[in-house]
């Protein structure tokens, strides 16, 4: 018998009519010429959000157990992505896994191709509803608040003499679970006066929509859009809950209550910090938030129920922590639990996994620890540095081109900064320490950026330069660069040379192709000048070309405006090369890991 599971649907009374699906997602079902995939997405008043595809196992119950800790509150399983011609009498089993309180879809694609079919309905009578849908880019901010839940709680379990400690665990777990699914747990908006729970609100009026909880957070927890449309926010709450599981009801919920059995036992005691996100549909009423927070809480116990058991031994006992991770290829922040003390070679096995059930490629890292997701309005890892400045930037003048651009963050690096005057002289060391922000920031290592000096030393330990180099302001090249990343991260590069400025526009398709294939920040040195290559704009049939440029030289504060306005981050025609100097690029390639 296939047990159902529940979709913790936030909103009731749901009748899809639109379907709109991520354009991320025809990535992953290329490999899709029979059997399904399961797709999650956010389900609103009307329409349904597809945010990413799950490959299916043997046992399906099982799998949707495993994504659902995975998944934000306010994220499901919606249903499958087939390319069988019956879907619905092939795969029966795996859609009646999925909880019928939801809009269970079926999408179809064309096999052995990406292109989305059709989109139906699956009813609970077994009939199939033909949707209207749309494939696009999906905006999470737009449809979706974020909402963030921190809380300690005490995990305490007896340790049986005979039997497995693990059944001990799942009852503490089961219990914990209970007590934030009942009507005495409450969440209180940081940011503001206002308690939640599941029969009611305080501090706001009982028929409020989730947008008066955005307005009475402070712009100082908020960031802008680059158009200023709307404001970004995370909503952060605290936890308050009865821990006194199993008590009486007949007990005033004012009375202390102790708890105590007699005999000897041994009791193993984990302070837990969950850490869990909700997205909650723009709809959303002010009554689906609790639910949805609740939800959020009680996947990620069930989460960290599992890294226990699997990494624990009986005298000792992993801590199992949380990390949010939106990978480049996905519309979808994931949360994942590793044991505190383990370190990425450790957990290789298990970021296999993530990326083989979310149907990602084995080719880059994703879900490792610094990949963790920076949310609106918190602070990140990038030291201050502005990051991803190109995104500010208009659009290039090129008309009918293909635009390529970096793939994931770095941070801008320039004169002056670091408290250090390298102004005439260290263009190509910036270059390269924007470079390796990168590799940084997608989490192939957890280099610090070098400084001048480190950089130095390294092609003085490497025999590239003499002794003298090191504390001097010589300039480096293309070659110096590669050189570096090779040694310093394990880093290859590809070098693409011409051999004047007006030679760059024939080098368009190439870096089109590194910009699609790799997706690295480019350093290129010509003359006495270096500078960064962030994307290409370049038409095949006409041959315009527009190079989008990350300069070095700026010596200014970070002040992104600025930066912006006055060009020293933008798109430039083919003569803003020296049209008579020798050019080298450094292409560093990714290295095939996760």
């Amino acid at each position: 018998m296939v047990q159902v599971l529940k979709a913790d649907v936030l909103t009731t009374a749901k009748m899809t009519t639109c379907v709109k699906i991520s354009q991320k997602i025809t990535e992953n079902c290329k490999d899709i010429n029979s059997g399904c995939k399961l797709v999650f997405g956010v389900q609103s008043s009307t329409t349904s959000y597809v945010l990413g595809c799950v490959s299916v196992s043997e046992d399906p119950v099982k799998r949707l157990n495993y994504v659902h800790t995975l998944l934000p509150g306010g994220v499901q399983v919606l249903g499958i992505l087939s390319a069988d011609a019956d879907p619905v009498s092939k795969h029966r089993d795996v859609l009646n896994c999925i909880d019928q309180e939801t809009s269970r879809l079926i999408i179809t694609v064309k096999k052995g191709q990406t292109q989305i079919d059709s989109v139906h309905e699956f009813s609970a009578d077994g009939d199939c509803v033909q949707l209207q849908w749309t494939l696009e880019h999906i905006d999470l901010p737009s449809i979706c608040v974020v909402a963030r839940t921190r809380c300690q709680i005490s995990l305490a379990f007896p340790l049986p003499e005979k039997g497995k400690w693990q059944d001990s665990l799942n009852t503490a777990i089961e219990n914990i679970k209970t007590g934030i699914a009942s009507q005495s747990t409450m969440f209180r908006l940081e940011q503001a006066n206002v308690l939640l729970c599941s029969s009611g609100c305080y501090g706001l009026p009982d028929d409020s929509s989730i947008h008066s909880l955005v307005d009475m957070v402070g712009d100082e927890n908020a960031i802008q859009t680059r158009r200023k449309e709307k404001k970004q926010v995370t909503l952060l709450f605290e936890v308050y809950t009865d821990m006194c599981n199993g008590c009486s009801e007949k007990v005033p919920s004012c009375s202390p209550v102790i708890s105590y059995k007699t005999g000897p036992v041994k009791v193993t005691n984990l302070l837990l910090n969950l850490d869990t996100v909700t997205l909650l549909p723009t709809s959303a009423h002010i009554s689906d938030v609790s639910k949805g927070l609740s939800v959020s809480l009680q996947r990620q116990l069930v989460a960290m129920e599992t890294c226990i058991s699997q990494h624990s031994k009986l005298k000792s006992f992993v801590k199992p922590k949380s990390y949010h991770c939106k990978p480049l290829l996905s519309d979808c922040v994931f949360s994942v639990i590793y044991p505190d003390s383990f370190d990425n070679k450790q957990l290789e096995l298990e970021r296999k996994q993530l990326h083989e059930c979310l149907c990602f490629a084995l080719d880059r890292p994703l879900f490792r620890r610094v990949n963790r997701f920076t949310f609106p309005g918190s602070h990140d890892n990038t030291g201050g540095y502005l990051v991803n400045v190109h995104e500010h930037v208009p659009r290039s003048k090129v008309t009918g081109g293909t635009m390529c651009c970096v793939q994931g963050s770095y941070t801008y690096h320039h004169y002056m900064q670091d408290r250090f005057d390298d102004n005439k002289w260290g263009c190509a060391y910036r270059s390269l320490q924007t470079l390796v922000s990168w590799f940084r920031l997608q989490g192939y290592n957890d280099t610090e950026i070098p400084s001048h000096h480190t950089i130095q030393q390294t092609l003085v330990d490497i025999g590239d330069k003499e002794p003298s180099f090191v504390g001097s302001r010589k300039w480096i090249g293309s070659m110096e660069v590669s050189f570096v990343l090779d040694t310093l991260l394990g880093v290859t590069s590809k070098i693409l040379s011409v051999s004047s400025g007006a030679e760059m526009s024939s080098k368009g398709r190439e870096l089109q192709s590194h910009f699609q294939t790799q997706g690295t920040p480019i350093m290129i040195g010509g003359g006495v000048l270096a500078h960064t290559i962030l994307g290409v704009d370049y038409d095949e049939v006409t041959g315009n070309i527009a190079f989008l440029i990350l300069d070095p030289h700026y010596t200014g504060a970070e002040e992104l405006k600025i930066i912006v306005d006055k060009g020293w981050c933008g798109w430039k025609g083919p003569d803003f090369w020296d049209q008579h100097a020798h050019y080298n690029m450094c292409l560093p390639q990714r290295p095939c890991v996760i």
